[in-house]
This record gives structure tokens, sequence and C-alpha cells, in this order.
């Protein structure tokens, strides 16, 4: 009900038409799939001064995203985290994952990797930005 209530705000301050407002079953819109609550908080236009357009601008997804990150807790400079050897141990505040189970590959997390759970909860997801964004920045 309160996202509801959410995305009918963002359509009555005019932040998108709403045959344009496309989304997930459960709701998450536009290409960073944030929920209406998210949209209100963290959505940001690049260009200023505009409406931000998750949907259709490639700029204000990434603006918004980062503006994301950086408001839930993203340390600048910092990994999210690294493949480790079977058997690593976690260091203090960290945690290891292992998304194939015990036999499979292991990652050493660190605190970056839960703020990019805090966008989406599964391990999955965290891995795959990650180990995509280290694709990316190579």
């Amino acid at each position: 009900r309160g996202e509801l209530i959410k995305a009918l705000l963002i359509v009555e301050r005019e932040h998108i038409d709403p045959p344009e407002m496309i989304g997930s079953w459960a709701g998450a819109m536009g290409q960073t799939q944030f929920m209406p609550s998210s949209f209100l908080r963290f959505a940001v236009s690049y260009r200023g001064g505009a409406a931000p357009d998750i949907w259709h601008r490639r700029d204000d997804v990434f603006a918004s995203i980062a503006n994301y990150l950086q408001r839930v807790g993203w340390r600048a400079g910092e990994p999210w985290g690294e493949e480790a050897a079977s058997g690593t141990p976690a260091r203090k505040g960290e945690r290891i994952v292992r998304p194939a189970g015990a036999n499979g590959p292991a990652y050493r997390t660190t605190a970056n990797f839960r703020v990019i759970l805090r966008w989406n909860q599964s391990d999955f997801f965290g891995l795959a930005v990650g180990l995509l964004s280290d694709r990316i920045a190579a």
C-alpha cells in the first residue's frame, strides 16, 4: 500500500507519464529497479534541475545508482570483495560467500558488499554486481 501511494506521488509530480512507468511484478521500476520509495529518496537527474528518468536516460540511471550507493554507505576506494581460496577465513567485518556451495568458488566480501545487498538481498545479485564492476574497471 505504501509503495502504491509513493508510485502515485511519482506520477503526480510528473516524473513519468503513467504508460511509461514500467517495472517488475513486484513494483521495482526502471533500469535501476528502484521501488517507488527508493526512487523518491535516491533518484537524481544527471543534468540537474530536471526530473530523474530511470526508464530512458542512462546518465540519470548511473547518477541515481551512484547516489544510492553513496548515501547508503559505500566506502570509496575500498573493494566489494575478492575471490578467495577454499578454506580462507573471513577477517573481522568480512563474510565468505559460497554461491555454489562448499565445493564451489568462495568470495571474501567487505562492507561494500553489504551495501550492494541493501539494494537487493541476494548474494547472487551482489556477486554479479561486484564481479561485473571488476570487469568494467579492468
